[in-house]
């Protein structure tokens, strides 16, 4: 397992920024950072911020990370990635994630739009917050988890952000 970068024609996609120069959009893929440690004993691997956003207080803000995280290994597919902000994204700057926490399952990789992992973050203060370009924001925690046996599906994933509702028939 590992993270990448989602392809730019991914990100021009689904980056919150239509208007601006393609530059601007390459400069700004080619400053993805993937997630890692930053301390050999961290549970999490942090996740950066691809760009500077404002954050108007009591708003919420689509963040485009430019990471996918694949789970190609045998038996990887009992993993999954908890996304969960940074302490101090919530203490220090008021910041949280609308769906509290993000639940990555193993076979997102393979959505139709490449895994791409997307944050929703709300600001809870009475002030704005600028989210500097290279500032740790969330973390992702991969954990292994079970399914009972009598509870799995044959289904196969298409879609990203609550797709899985879309396959019940």
């Amino acid at each position: 397992m590992h993270f990448e970068k989602i392809s730019f024609e991914q990100w021009q996609k689904d980056t919150p920024f239509k208007d601006i120069p393609h530059n601007t959009l390459l400069r700004q893929y080619y400053n993805i950072q993937l997630p890692n440690q930053s301390t050999g004993d961290s549970m999490g691997l942090d996740f950066y911020m691809p760009y500077e956003v404002k954050v108007l207080a009591h708003n919420k803000v689509k963040i485009s990370t430019g990471v996918r995280w694949i789970c190609d290994e045998e038996n990887d597919n009992s993993y999954g990635m908890l996304i969960v902000p940074r302490s101090s994204t919530g203490i220090k700057l008021g910041l949280r994630l609308q769906n509290t926490v993000g639940i990555i399952d193993a076979d997102y990789y393979l959505a139709d739009n490449e895994g791409h992992i997307m944050l929703f973050m709300e600001n809870t203060t009475d002030e704005d917050i600028v989210l500097k370009a290279g500032q740790r924001i969330v973390q992702g925690i991969i954990t292994p988890y079970m399914i009972p046996s009598d509870a799995t599906s044959d289904e196969s994933r298409h879609g990203g952000f609550g797709s899985t509702d879309n396959n019940k028939k």
